[in-house]
């Protein structure tokens, strides 16, 4: 008995039938793969940046504020007055208000709030240098752009929260 094996992938040198799904990966495959390499890359921008500080000069004080928090989590901005320090009269503006919650000032303070935002008094000091600590938590999100008044001097801030 003869048996005549016919291989039907390489039939007549035809190739092997292509269904739409597969035609599907193979076009969508280098999509996958930059889509990857972009989460990858801006995950570990995201890492390297939560835990950096972006540091300011305002009207003679040094504020150093996180410029990414997560949503629910602590940041802490601190403001460093050089010399010895006459009271100081710092605005947060009305944007960080609504996405962020202070949860203590250093040292005690008499606050304020308005249109404006919230408005910290600090008492002179004879110690040098000068630091105010406030602590934060984060309770909305996105990015949060807002004016930040030391002494009478604006300068604009931003910072992301991420959720």
């Amino acid at each position: 008995m003869t048996f005549h094996h016919t291989p039907i992938a390489s039939h007549a040198g035809q190739r092997p039938p292509r269904d739409w799904a597969w035609r599907l990966t193979r076009s969508l495959a280098p999509i996958i793969i930059a889509m990857t390499l972009l989460f990858i890359a801006v995950g570990s921008l995201l890492a390297t940046a939560a835990g950096s500080v972006q540091q300011l000069s305002v009207n003679g004080a040094v504020i150093e504020m996180p410029r990414i928090i997560q949503r629910g989590s602590a940041g802490e901005a601190v403001m460093i007055f050089d010399g010895p320090a006459a009271d100081h009269e710092i605005v947060l503006g009305q944007a960080l208000m609504d996405n962020i919650e202070i949860t203590r000032v250093s040292p005690s303070t008499v606050s304020a709030a308005d249109d404006a935002g919230m408005k910290l008094l600090f008492p002179a000091s004879t110690e040098s240098p000068y630091i105010l600590a406030i602590n934060l938590i984060a309770t909305g999100w996105g990015r949060v752009h807002f004016p930040l008044w030391v002494d009478g001097v604006q300068h604009d801030i931003t910072l992301f929260i991420i959720p």
